[in-house]
Formats: structure tokens, C-alpha cells, sequence
């Protein structure tokens, strides 16, 4: 296995070392931080507090046993990295205080930052047996009535130590402090600290039995279990039905700190194995699988299962899987929570440093508490590059976030000179429907500053509401609808697959001669499907109606469909890291096309480039006569047809009706501009070429600080919104369309904490 790479940093120094992530333990860790400062390892009487970082949030997770030093491994590793920071504070001065004293001397106020342990003592998990339990499926429905474990939070199971009255000394703002009080304080803190390690110790070999019990596949009674003692043995049986002889006992030794075995009897187990062990709780499936099952939400039981065979041999009932998959998504819905909290620091931060962005928060009011319901951000850069250089036609879609909050993610994109995508504006938004589009677009049309609705082209797959919404608030602009919706809608009501391809060549036509001819043969095949298709407004659909002004031939929204698949696997992420990462994209975004520009050798964006240049091939086959100086009559050749086409290189129009859709010269045209040796590029509309894509990223986005450093704003602290459950069981698969084929299977293949969802076609 590889090392994964642990930085401490002590007392101002970075200490940087490689480990084996399977013999991790802080003992050795600190013992090796102390060495490297001081030359020495740990006394008896000193203690450390080590916290570790989280990178993709910067928040501390305090270690104070190998356990939780392991979770917060494996957590990190479920990201795929393989470093880990640690910051280690002095807990107990003892004989480090004279070297804290001569290099770090306002870090004298250690006591200050004891952190509150608390270790639960005895077990309150599931009830241990010998006899063999298996749930069946009815069970699972009764989990929550029937499970009374306490949720505890996995990350910081730790105990809170009676200290405050020994600590308000320390505290005082007395100066005038005599020895003797001083070594009151430091008796007392001693006594806190032994206090401390004394419960660690214990808790830590309770651990340590139970993980050795489910390693053996045995299980054990406790006859003994407390903060000072623990005596266990075997409650197996041999096939002869006598007891098991297996016994161990620990205690505290005179020291009252160190805690060691003392009594081991027969070393070796004389019953037999437990294929599905009670030793292995929920509780204790959730210790070791957060970071696995916290970074796959919707995993199955099947797969907690497997992942616990191969991590460690052992098997347990579908109940406590599922409910130790609860158990994890509760403390991440925790995270949720606090991003929720932050949303109002958020805006603040942004509309600082992007003078001229509009961030909205809508919230509603439930008495005292305060219910996040919408956000609205959409930057001023990306309103300038949108004004100055983007064609006027933008594609809106929502999608759902696969949070246990649910709520939709409602963007809006828009067309570079290039045909890429360039987002101009988020909202989150409890539900889809007429309400929540109508506040989302009547805030973009404010922040684009759209005052003639005419100029502007809205593509939608008819989502629920939306067009209601933008007939209220953009009436005079032009909706297009996608067309492969319109024909998934038909598909709903009619079945001929010979219809696929005659529909296609009819939405593509970009004249009306082609657009009825097609269609007839529609009408000729099936009637009802001509009916079907004339009543439902081929004038948002059919590219030969399109609009000369935009000069875009787009028929499908793929353009927002690709947006979303882009953000697919943060829909499932806290709202915040969700904003930062659709942030953070885009002012990559902005910067690096902009960068790549200024090396085109070309006037024209590569796609448009290679797009006429694929049209030039095209018309190599074309028959051009000249008719005067920008006149041209083209003949060409369609099963064994001849067709006549006229092109006007000064008007920029020909009768296919392709060149003013698109805004790039058709076929014929390309013929009558080699035939007269002009410059292509001369005939491309002004919107699709380097200059206008320049502008369009000419502007940047403005970082923000660390969420450490963001300033807080005098706004109520907002709260997740208000679940809305459904009625009937929720449907984790899509509906699927009827020409998309039987559904995939999907398989996992796990590779220690990582897993790999690989599709398998059948």
C-alpha cells in the first residue's frame, strides 16, 4: 500500500513525514513531532492536542485516539489524496514549559485551550448474542421503532472532563499571582490531565477488544466495564456445549494513568466462529465506513456489505447496515446544515469583491426560525461578456440536487463565438414551478439589463411553469422549444420508429420547401402523427422558421443538458460547496479561454474553423454559374436530382436558407466565394469570430478569502428549508425514454476506500 504523507505543525515548525496509513498511531506521531523539535520523546505527564484539517473545507476534526486518527485517514483517502495536515498543541506544561517559555511565551495560556473530552463508557450498541440473527426485508420497515441506539457524533466521540473550577486561575486577569498559587494550578492541571489520559487509555482498550472480538469472529461479555476496569470472556460454546475458557482483564496500575492487561487465559479460542457476529453494531459499521459511506450517499446495502468482508472479514444483518448508513447521513446532513448557516457571509463576501454581481437570498420566517428558501448569483463579468460578445439566445434548465434537503438548481447558459458554453446565472430554488422561474428570470432580466424582449431567444424543454413565467415576464421574446422533448413527448402517445428519422430531417430543414416535404411524408405514413406534430407549434421547433438575427441553427438544448452534467456530481454536495465549485469554474473558465485566444493563428474560433472548413470540402462537388458580381446560381446533384439554389455574397443569403440561420456561409455559398477567390472568413457573421469571443472573456472574477476570513453580517442564520416528503416511495431511477433501450446495470468494484461504478452493458 502506498504512504500517504502526515505535516504537523508544533510550536511555529512544520514537521513532514511518510507513513504506512495501516500503522498510524498518534503516540508514534507525537513521538516523532517531539523528537524532531526537541531531540526527545513524550513524558509521562505531558499531553497534546492534535486537530486535523480538512482540505475541501478547513474545518479542525480533533484526534484523541488512533481511531479517530484512522477515520480521518480514510476520509481523506476516500478523496484521493494522500496528504494530511495536523496542527499539535501543548495540552500539559510539565517539562516543556521551560522551552515553551524561552521560544513561544504567549503560548503560557495552553490551559485556555484544553479541549472537553468525554469517552462513553460501557456499550449501549445493539444487543449482543450468541444466537445467529438474520432480518428479513419486512424488518428493514421497522429499523427506527425497533433500533434504540443514541446517535452519537462519530467523528467526535469524546468525553468532557470536570475541570473549570481548577482552570479559572489561569483565566484570572489577576497579575498579582503567587508561587504557591502557581503550583496549586499546575497539581490541578496535572490531575486534569491524568484525569484525561486516564479515560483515553480505557476507552481506547475497549476499542481495541471490540475490534479484536469481530477480527476473531467471536463476541464477548463484559462482566467488568467501567472507567477503571475492564474484565471480558468468550460467551461462545465448543461443540460439546461447554463454556469457552477465553478470559482478559485490565485495570488502571498505582499511577492511575497507564492501563494494562493484566490477567490473559488461554490465548486461543476452543468455540467456534460466527458468521454473522453481534460485535459488529451499527455503530461501530459507521466508525469504520463514514468516509466511505459519506462520499456515496445512495450506496446500497449490498455494497456496505461487501466493503465490510474486505476490509474486515466480517458479516452483519441488513438492519444495522441500514442503520449504520443512517447514522452517517445524519452527521452529514450536520455539514448541510452548516453551509446553509453561511450563505448570508457568502453573499456578503462576494458582492465585496465583485462590486457589481447580484447575489439574492430569499428566506421565510416560521416563528422564531429562519427557512433558507431561494439564492440568485450571477457575476458582472459574465453580464458584460454575455452583452458584448454573445449571440442573444440563452438555454434555460433546472435540475435536481440529490441532497436529503432536495431543492432544484435552475441555470441559465448562453453560446460563445466558439459554440461553448458560457453560464451566466445560478439560482437554487425549493421547487420548479411558475413561482420560482418568475423570481429567477425576472432577476436575470435585471442584472442583463434586457430592455427590448424582442432581441432575445429563450431554448427550454417546457419545464414545469416555465412558460407561463416567461410570458409574464419577457412576452415579446422568441421560444424555441428542444426538439428531442417534442419528440419524447410524442413517443408518450404514438410508437413507429421509421418516424425517428423523418422527424429529424423536418426539424433540420432550413427552408420550407425541404420542412414540407419531409413533413408529407409524415402525413403519408402516419396521420395522426402529422396532426400531432402540426398542432404542437412547429414554429418553435422547426429550424427553417428560426429567426435570421440570432444566427443560431441550435434545435436542442444540449447546450444546458451539458452544464448539468458538468455540475452532476456536486448536486449531492452542501449548497455551498456546490456555489463555490460553479464559481470557481467559471473564473477558471474566464482566464484560460482567454488565454488560449490570444494563441489562435486564426481570426475564426477553432469549432468555426474547422466547421468551414468542413463545408469547403462540401463544396468542391457544386456547380457554380456566375451571374454578375455578387449574384451566383449553384446546381447540385441529390439522387440523381438537380437542384438550383441562388446566392447573394452582398446580401448574405441563399436559398437554402442555411448561411442566414447559422450566420457561416452554406455549402453553395463556400462554392461562390472559391469559384470568385475571396476570403471566407469575409462572410461569417461578426459574432462568431475572435474578436467578439474576445470580449466575451475579456473580464475576470474576483477570488474570495478563506471562509475563516469572511466577515460577518448582521442577517438571521439561515436553516435548511422545510422537507417536503413526497407521498410513496421515492424513485431513484429515471423514467426512461422509449428509444434509449433497456437500462444498464450498474456494478461497483471496490479498491480499498475508492469505489469505481463501471457500467456493464447486457
Amino acid at each position: 500500500m502506498s504512504q500517504i504523507s502526515i505535516s504537523v505543525r508544533f510550536l511555529g515548525k512544520d514537521v513532514e513525514d511518510a507513513h504506512d496509513p495501516d500503522c498510524l498511531s498518534l503516540v508514534s506521531l507525537i513521538n516523532d513531532v517531539l523528537n524532531n523539535v526537541f531531540g526527545r520523546h513524550k513524558h509521562y505527564d505531558e499531553s497534546f492536542k492534535l486537530t486535523g484539517i480538512v482540505p475541501w473545507s478547513n474545518e479542525g476534526i480533533e484526534l484523541n485516539n488512533d481511531k479517530d486518527f484512522q477515520n480521518l485517514v480514510n476520509l481523506i483517502q476516500a478523496k484521493g489524496l494522500n496528504s494530511i495536515n495536523l496542527e499539535m498543541d501543548v495540552l500539559s506544561l510539565a517539562s516543556l514549559s521551560p522551552v515553551l517559555a524561552q521560544t513561544h511565551p504567549e503560548d503560557n495560556h495552553f490551559a485556555s485551550n484544553a479541549v472537553n473530552v468525554d469517552i462513553l463508557d460501557g456499550e449501549s450498541d445493539d444487543a449482543i448474542s450468541v444466537e445467529s440473527i438474520d432480518w428479513s426485508d419486512e424488518d428493514i420497515g421497522d429499523i427506527v421503532k425497533s433500533d434504540s441506539e443514541p446517535e452519537v457524533d462519530l467523528r467526535f466521540d469524546i468525553n468532557e472532563f470536570d475541570g473549570d473550577d481548577g482552570m479559572s486561575d489561569c483565566e484570572s486577569d489577576n497579575e498579582d499571582v503567587s508561587i504557591a498559587s502557581d503550583e496549586e494550578d499546575d497539581a490541578v492541571i496535572l490531575k486534569m490531565t491524568r484525569d484525561l489520559r486516564k479515560k483515553s487509555c480505557a476507552q481506547e482498550f475497549k476499542n481495541v477488544l471490540k475490534d479484536y472480538a469481530i477480527q476473531e469472529s467471536r463476541v464477548l461479555k463484559r462482566k467488568k466495564n467501567d472507567k477503571c476496569r475492564v474484565t471480558a470472556v468468550c460467551a461462545g460454546k465448543d461443540k460439546e456445549g461447554n463454556e469457552c475458557p477465553w478470559r482478559i482483564h485490565a485495570s488502571l496500575l498505582v499511577d492511575k494513568v497507564t492501563f494494562q492487561i493484566k490477567t490473559l487465559k488461554c490465548g486461543e479460542h476452543k468455540c467456534k466462529e460466527l458468521f454473522k457476529n453481534p460485535e459488529v453494531t451499527s455503530r461501530w459499521i459507521a466508525q469504520k465506513l463514514y468516509g466511505f459511506i459519506s462520499f456515496n450517499p445512495n450506496i446500497g446495502c449490498e455494497s456496505m456489505s461487501d466493503e465490510l468482508r474486505k476490509r474486515f472479514s466480517c458479516s452483519t444483518t441488513k438492519k444495522r447496515l441500514y442503520m449504520a448508513k443512517k447514522r452517517v447521513l445524519k452527521i452529514a446532513d450536520s455539514d448541510y446544515t452548516k453551509s446553509y448557516a453561511k450563505l448570508h457571509d457568502y453573499a456578503n463576501v462576494l458582492l465585496i469583491k465583485n462590486k457589481r454581481a447580484m447575489v439574492k437570498i430569499q428566506y421565510e420566517t416560521q416563528g422564531i426560525e429562519t427557512y433558507f428558501k431561494r439564492i440568485f448569483i450571477s457575476f458582472d463579468s459574465i453580464q458584460n461578456g454575455f452583452i458584448r460578445g454573445c449571440r442573444r439566445f440563452i438555454g434555460v434548465d433546472g435540475c435536481h440536487l440529490k441532497t436529503s434537503f432536495s431543492g432544484i438548481l435552475l441555470t441559465v447558459v448562453t453560446l460563445d463565438a466558439d459554440n461553448g458554453i458560457f453560464p451566466l446565472a445560478v439560482c437554487i430554488c425549493e421547487v420548479e414551478c411558475k413561482d420560482s422561474w418568475k423570481w429567477f428570470l425576472e432577476l436575470l432580466k435585471e442584472h442583463l439589463g434586457i430592455v427590448n424582449e424582442m432581441a432575445l431567444t429563450i431554448m427550454s424543454d417546457r419545464q414545469k411553469g416555465l412558460i407561463q413565467a416567461i410570458d409574464e415576464v419577457l412576452p415579446g421574446c422568441t421560444i424555441r422549444h428542444c426538439a428531442r422533448h417534442i419528440y419524447a413527448n410524442f413517443r408518450k402517445e404514438h410508437s413507429a420508429e421509421e418516424l425517428r428519422g423523418m422527424f429529424w430531417k423536418a426539424v433540420r430543414a432550413t427552408n420550407k420547401v425541404e420542412f414540407e416535404k419531409e413533413m408529407k411524408k409524415i402525413k403519408e405514413f402516419k396521420k395522426e402523427a402529422y396532426e400531432w406534430f402540426m398542432h404542437n407549434e412547429p414554429e418553435t421547433w422547426a429550424c427553417h422558421t428560426f429567426d435570421h438575427f440570432f444566427k443560431i441553427d441550435h434545435v436542442t438544448n444540449n447546450m444546458s443538458e451539458s452544464w448539468n452534467s458538468l455540475l452532476n456530481e456536486y448536486r449531492k454536495k452542501p449548497i455551498l460547496q456546490l456555489l463555490e465549485f460553479i464559481r470557481l469554474k467559471i473564473m477558471k473558465r474566464l482566464i484560460r479561454r482567454r488565454e488560449k485566444a490570444a494563441l489562435w493563428y486564426s481570426d475564426l474560433p477553432p469549432r468555426v474553423h474547422r466547421k468551414l472548413t468542413k463545408i469547403s470540402k462540401a463544396s468542391r462537388k457544386l456547380i457554380v454559374v456566375k451571374a454578375s458580381k455578387a449574384q451566383y446560381e449553384v446546381l447540385e446533384f441529390i439522387d440523381d436530382e438537380e437542384r438550383h439554389y441562388v446566392v447573394d455574397l452582398k446580401k448574405f443569403e441563399c436559398d437554402c436558407g442555411a448561411w442566414q440561420i447559422s450566420g457561416m456561409p452554406c455549402k453553395h455559398a463556400m462554392a461562390c466565394i472559391s469559384h470568385s477567390s475571396l476570403e471566407p472568413i469575409d462572410f461569417v457573421d461578426e459574432s462568431l469570430k475572435k474578436n467578439a469571443y474576445l470580449r466575451t472573456y475579456s473580464e475576470t472574477i474576483c477570488p474570495i478569502p478563506d471562509q475563516c476570513n469572511w466577515p460577518s453580517v448582521d442577517k438571521p442564520v439561515l436553516l435548511p428549508p422545510v422537507k417536503h416528503v413526497k407521498i410513496g416511495r421515492p424513485k431513484h431511477n429515471r423514467k426512461r425514454e422509449r428509444n434509449e433501450g433497456p437500462a444498464r446495470k450498474k456494478r461497483s468494484i471496490n479498491v480499498g476506500t475508492w469505489v469505481a461504478n463501471i457500467t456493464f452493458s447486457f
